[in-house]
């Protein structure tokens, strides 16, 4: 015969029809509607609070089960006319401790913890008719060891606590700290000298023997409970607290245990995590050994009694509080909890909206072994609509101000540091050439277009070169990144920005703004644009997700992220070919490996005839450089003949002015191109050298050179004409 045990209240019997509460007829009406549930009885409690059903549930469980699951389990159900949802108890007496049971002021009978979510969540869609198979199925997997699921968290030691402690990140046993209160039951630890409610206390840090996950255990509620429990896991705390009874000086203090417990999923398993908890003694260390009968006092003098031991049984009367230590965010919590480790020395050149929130994002994961920030502007008023700054911080250099802000917050004065410097036309200073000369990564995030140019010729430093800015309507993100080998530099990337921008239709308009800048002072240069700050926000966040992800792409890359609709995303991505480069006069020729054989491809397709295009692509005045990145094949109008080419005109114009509206003309007209015969050389005939001086003639009209481009079977010729 099955013996069954009760919760401790006195239980009244009911006909079927006589319960009152709701749920209680819900859940009547789900029992007799379900095959696998037998009604036995329902009833109230004596206080007429609590409603209940006893119900037998045929379990789903194998022949032989991993737990001691009848096939037929007796429970009861308890149902409170209010909020809470109701509790079911298994009644079988011999009924074992497993995991998933609430812990209650008795240990019997068990009480099954069905759901992880607060009531507020299993009120959304909670039923009887579901609330019954919750039960079944919980009977079900614990017959066959499954309730707690591989990839559920291990259950906790403790579940519930008093509040909340936060702890120094640099804590030593046995230091003194005090304990101020910030709000009711959340307590801070400072170093601060006492003062209005800080309490002194001593740290003392236990670590228990590995546990086994599973069971819930009661919360100590005194000091008998706690050296009980830390007994249980071969601590001696009576030891400690004698040591403590020897010196007076301690007397004063209050007692904070730390208490670090181990666990695992299987007893032969590894230690998945490792709990925490802290145990505070609302008594002085003086007024703990006067209650354990080991100090004695007299006329205001306490002093330890002779021969005296610790008196374990009247531990009970000295109340301690469990609460939840958290440890102070530092870098090393910041790195654990993004799993980041990474150890770069960085340079970042440009702390404004983008620069600022990608530091500010990138420092708080503690990414990056050490960074340089530099920018030599101030944080003005206005900033702070996108900036990731502060009011107080208004007047103070962007990189400064910033630096000591990631620095107090990681709890490492070295992490970063600042340079207030703006690069340009001079010499960099000693200590930026000193950070660029150990930087394995040099981020730009000045928006400025000489600063990225300038940062790709210093050909002295070895880091790898990456740029983040957003088009002038703020609607997209650019990245630019250069090959860990820095084949391919951010001053040729960019030109491959450009073409990405002409080839892709939905990024025609990446250059156009609607908006008015506004005005935020009396220089004609202060002149802000309109941009949402939310897409600062947007962007910055996946500009730091490329950076955390860069160490994984070795080749260089040009990618736009750009809003779509109201807030979806679309992404771009162009992948340049290696650049073919030689010097013509003083100019540097860059020509794309892709556009070349593009070319070929052309000439051999019209041979035999000659055929030919314009060359379009980028220069750069400053640097002397030339970047052929796109052509406009031979229009419909043009003549080709065998030994002569006559490039038309019809539709040019249109290509033209499309490919320089959609690259703000950074993309433009660069000179002529046409293939010569088989067997023929690429030098410029007669009728090359009239071209050729028409060319010059033009290009001088625009104060830049002009590029002419002859291919033959293998070879290219290059000319420049004089500006």
């Amino acid at each position: 015969m099955t013996d069954y045990i009760f919760p401790p209240a006195i239980r009244k019997s009911l006909e079927i029809n006589s319960l009152n509460f709701t749920k209680s007829k819900e859940v009547l009406r789900a029992v007799t509607a379900h095959d696998f549930c037998k009604l036995i009885e329902v009833g109230i409690y004596d206080k007429n609070d609590v409603e209940y059903l006893i119900v037998e549930i045929s379990v789903q469980r194998p022949q032989f089960p991993v737990n001691p699951i009848n096939y037929v389990e007796r429970i009861l159900i308890e149902i409170e006319n209010s909020d809470k949802i109701p509790c079911v108890y298994a009644l079988r007496v011999d009924f074992p401790k497993l995991p998933h049971q609430n812990l209650m002021p008795f240990e019997k009978p068990r009480c099954l913890c069905l759901y992880e979510q607060s009531k507020e969540e299993v009120w959304v869609t909670w039923t009887a008719f579901s609330f019954l198979e919750r039960i079944r199925d919980w009977f079900s997997l614990s017959a066959k060891g499954k309730l707690h699921q591989e990839n559920q968290p291990l259950e906790p030691f403790f579940i519930n606590s008093i509040g909340n402690i936060i702890i120094p990140h640099n804590f030593n046993v046995g230091d003194i700290f005090f304990i101020s209160s910030i709000s009711e039951n959340n307590f801070i630890v400072t170093s601060q000298k006492p003062s209005g409610n800080n309490i002194p206390f001593r740290l003392e840090v236990f670590k228990s023997i590995p546990v086994v996950h599973g069971f819930i255990n009661k919360e100590p509620q005194n000091l008998q409970d706690l050296i009980y429990l830390l007994n249980e896991h071969r601590i001696d705390l009576t030891t400690k607290l004698n040591e403590y009874f020897k010196d007076s000086s301690k007397y004063n203090l209050f007692l904070l245990i730390l208490l670090y417990i181990p666990r695992k999923r299987f007893s032969e398993g590894v230690v998945e995590s490792i709990e925490k908890y802290a145990f505070l003694c609302l008594d002085t260390i003086e007024e703990i050994g006067i209650k354990l009968g080991v100090l004695a006092k007299e006329n205001n003098n306490v002093g330890l009694l002779i021969g005296s031991q610790i008196d374990i049984n009247s531990a009970n009367v000295i109340p301690i509080g469990i609460l939840r230590p958290y440890t102070e965010f530092d870098k090393n919590l910041a790195r654990l909890v993004s799993k980041v480790s990474d150890e770069s020395k960085i340079v970042q050149i440009g702390i404004g909206a983008v620069g600022s929130e990608l530091f500010n994002l990138a420092s708080r994961s503690g990414f990056g072994g050490h960074w340089t920030l530099v920018d030599n502007d101030i944080l003005l008023p206005h900033n702070l609509y996108r900036h990731s700054l502060l009011n107080f911080q208004v007047g103070k250099f962007k990189s400064h101000a910033s630096s000591d802000t990631a620095n107090y917050l990681l709890k490492d004065s070295s992490f970063s540091t600042f340079i207030i410097e703006k690069i340009g036309l001079n010499p960099l200073s000693e200590d930026l050439d000193r950070q660029l000369q150990d930087a394995k990564l040099i981020i730009d995030t000045s928006a400025s277009l000489a600063v990225s140019r300038k940062l790709s010729r210093m050909e002295e430093y070895e880091g790898r070169r990456i740029s983040f800015f957003l088009n002038p309507k703020g609607d997209a993100l650019v990245c630019i990144a250069e090959e860990v080998n820095r084949e391919i530099t951010l001053n040729e990337l960019e030109a491959f920005y450009y073409q990405l921008l002409n080839n892709e239709p939905l990024l025609n308009s990446h250059f156009t703004n609607e908006h008015k800048g506004i005005r935020y002072g009396n220089s004609c240069r202060d002149v802000s644009n309109y941009i949402p700050n939310e897409r600062f926000g947007i962007f910055s966040s996946i500009a730091t997700g490329v950076l955390k992800e860069l160490e994984k792409e070795e080749m260089g890359f040009i990618r736009i992220w750009q809003l779509s609709g109201k807030f979806g995303i679309n992404h771009f991505q162009a992948n340049p070919t290696i650049l073919k480069k030689c010097r013509v006069k003083e100019w540097d020729i860059n020509i794309s490996n892709e556009l070349l054989d593009k070319m070929f491809k052309k000439r051999i397709e019209k041979l035999p005839v000659e055929t030919g295009g314009i060359l379009v692509g980028l220069i750069d005045t400053q640097y002397k450089s030339i970047y052929i990145v796109d052509s406009i094949f031979s229009p419909n109008d043009s003549r080709e003949y065998p030994t002569a080419y006559y490039r038309g005109i019809d539709g040019l114009g249109e290509q033209l002015k499309s490919i320089e509206y959609c690259t703000n003309n950074f993309l433009t007209y660069l000179g002529e191109w046409h293939s010569h015969p088989k067997g023929c050389s690429v030098n410029q005939s007669s009728d090359d050298l009239i071209l050729f001086a028409w060319l010059s003639n033009f290009m001088q009209s625009r104060g830049i050179p002009g590029v002419m481009l002859i291919l033959n079977d293998k070879e290219i010729g290059i000319y420049i004409t004089e500006n």
